[in-house]
């Protein structure tokens, strides 16, 4: 249960990540400074470095809260559920209409700066310590360390791969308030991202010929 400093903790970082979403959508990524998310917020350019060691890494905070909402969902999934559809479950897990509208906003606003591509990639591969243990707990007792290792990684990639799409798609047909059957499209890539890991690395197509 959080106390009182914990919530006001956490609605600082909620404002800073909002003003930082809202000057970019107007001004760009490129745009952002301290001084002005600071401003936008309400609070101190110090309070700003408080919490954040760079703009950039402002942007990242609706990534990381949906990773790390599915990951915490990820390990209460009865064990004996599949994996891919616990995989998916999970990260829909807790995200409501808000918390998607802005992940999908972070994601575009992302895509053409390095270093905010960067940040926001970082999100999901901060997340892979976190689904190799889920996965430990599910997995026959004395799968090897690598074999966790690389599941984790790609079910990470999957997910952050099917967020991309839903959010190019949703960036193509105009953002705003996110239409009713966001969130089933969003389930609909996210099972069609993990089911590519069991087919593994077989082909799906013809080999060019290169003669």
């Amino acid at each position: 249960m959080h106390n009182r400093r914990d919530l006001a903790k956490r609605e600082t970082r909620e404002a800073l990540a909002d003003a930082a979403i809202a000057i970019a959508r107007v001004d760009g990524v490129a745009a952002l400074t301290a001084d002005a998310i600071a401003d936008r917020a309400g609070v101190s350019r110090r309070t700003f470095f408080n919490y954040f060691p760079t703009t950039d890494a402002v942007l990242a905070v609706p990534s990381m809260d949906f990773v790390t909402r599915a990951i915490e969902s990820f390990e209460a999934r009865p064990l004996d559920e599949p994996v891919p559809t616990a995989a998916v479950e999970a990260l829909l897990h807790g995200a409501g209409p808000d918390d998607l509208a802005r992940l999908a906003d972070v994601v575009c606003l992302c895509r053409d700066d390095a270093a905010a591509l960067r940040v926001e990639r970082d999100a999901w591969g901060s997340a892979e310590e976190g689904i190799a243990s889920a996965l430990a707990r599910r997995l026959p007792a004395g799968t090897e360390p690598l074999r966790l290792r690389v599941q984790a990684s790609m079910i990470a990639a999957a997910g952050r791969a099917a967020v991309q799409a839903w959010a190019e798609e949703l960036d193509a047909d105009g953002r705003g308030e996110l239409p009713p059957e966001a969130v089933d499209r969003l389930r609909a890539l996210l099972l069609e991202a993990i089911g590519y890991l069991a087919d593994g690395l077989r082909p799906t197509l013809t080999p060019p010929d290169h003669r």
